[in-house]
């Protein structure tokens, strides 16, 4: 897809009408590329570069974090549990040690799909229930 102008706050025609419509679009981006270096080696257009980055927010890799392993973990697995109408589980201790020898390459999302995935296989040997 392709942005033709960057979004502004501004009136606009409506198109087929006589009226003019006003919008405030605010754009949550994200990506694992180094943007700078993406606008400077030509692969990344410099104007919209610097449209979207009003506020940039840096967030680390999973890997980077471990100490978030466990909140993380525990919050999805209760999230899962409840969605699918299961009795609540705690990860246990062991389960959190495991999780955070991992490298998650796929970060959060990695970790969310692995909590499924455990639940789905009945690898409850790891957590505890409450």
């Amino acid at each position: 897809s392709s942005l033709r102008r960057p979004p502004k706050t501004a009136p606009f025609p409506r198109v087929g009408a006589n009226e003019t419509l006003t919008t405030d679009v605010r754009i949550v981006a994200a990506t694992h590329k180094n943007l700078t270096e993406e606008v400077a080696a030509g692969r990344f257009r410099e104007d919209l570069y610097y449209r979207l980055n009003v506020v940039e927010i840096k967030i680390p890799a999973l890997r980077d974090r471990l100490e978030d392993i466990p909140l993380l973990a525990d919050y999805f697995l209760q999230r899962i549990t409840r969605k699918n109408g299961m009795a609540s589980i705690r990860i246990s201790a062991e389960a959190v040690t495991a999780l955070q020898t991992h490298h998650w390459p796929g970060n959060v999302r990695e970790l969310e799909n692995t909590n499924r995935t455990c639940l789905r296989l009945g690898i409850f040997q790891h957590f505890a229930a409450c």
